[in-house]
């Protein structure tokens, strides 16, 4: 039987066509030069800072360029004062968020609201405690992915990420996923793909994917 990385990698296949990623991944790609040759523009003070402050920036204006194919919006982050770039298509919403090769991804406030798009996930007993992320979006209608293009470690090039994943977190963590799929593997599922829609609904993924994250809390909980 299908892993749940496989039955939502192949979900995301059906419903985004593969030029969509490619533009993504270009678009990160010029980003990554763009702040590089930025960088490189300094002469007396250190480039590694502006460098990587610049990969944001020059990534989520790359992506925000691609309005046609991915419905691209700039979104300012709550509480105001940074700002991301939302890609949208079908019932998926993607974000971006550039990662040092070693370390993880920070749980900032606007991916933790994104990250709530899968609050499906969570277990119905929360419902009855009120919770209110349950209140916020409607359950079961959108999936939240996250773009990573990893950051090289200093001694390698430093104009192209070291590598570009995507990730679909757990809904109330960004440290927990249920893919973690780089996107060369990514493209190279489409090969194997027909017209024909995958076996597995969107319902049934889901379930898999409650599953195990209930699975996942019931191994942390305290004997």
């Amino acid at each position: 039987m299908a892993t749940t990385q496989e039955q939502v990698l192949n979900y995301l296949r059906y419903h985004i066509p593969r030029s969509r990623f490619e533009e993504a991944k270009s678009a990160i790609l010029v980003g990554f030069n763009t702040a590089y040759e930025e960088a490189n523009k300094l002469v007396y003070v250190p480039k590694d800072r502006k460098r990587g402050q610049d990969r944001y920036t020059y990534v989520q204006e790359s992506l925000a360029a691609l309005l046609s194919s991915w419905n691209a919006q700039v979104t300012p982050t709550a509480p105001m004062g940074e700002f991301y770039t939302l890609l949208s298509s079908a019932n998926i919403k993607i974000t971006a968020a550039v990662k040092p090769w070693n370390k993880k991804v920070r749980p900032a406030q606007y991916r933790k609201k994104n990250s709530q798009l899968n609050s499906f996930l969570s277990s119905p007993q929360l419902d009855l405690l009120g919770g209110a992320e349950s209140q916020m979006l409607s359950p079961g209608e959108m999936l939240n992915a996250i773009i990573i293009p990893l950051a090289p470690p200093r001694h390698q090039d430093q104009s192209k990420p070291l590598d570009i994943i995507l990730a679909v977190p757990y809904f109330n963590s960004c440290s927990d996923y249920h893919v973690w799929c780089k996107f060369d593997d990514l493209f190279y599922g489409y090969e194997s793909m027909t017209s024909v829609a995958p076996d597995l609904g969107w319902p049934t993924i889901k379930r898999k994917m409650r599953d195990d994250e209930d699975a996942s809390s019931s191994d942390e909980a305290p004997e």
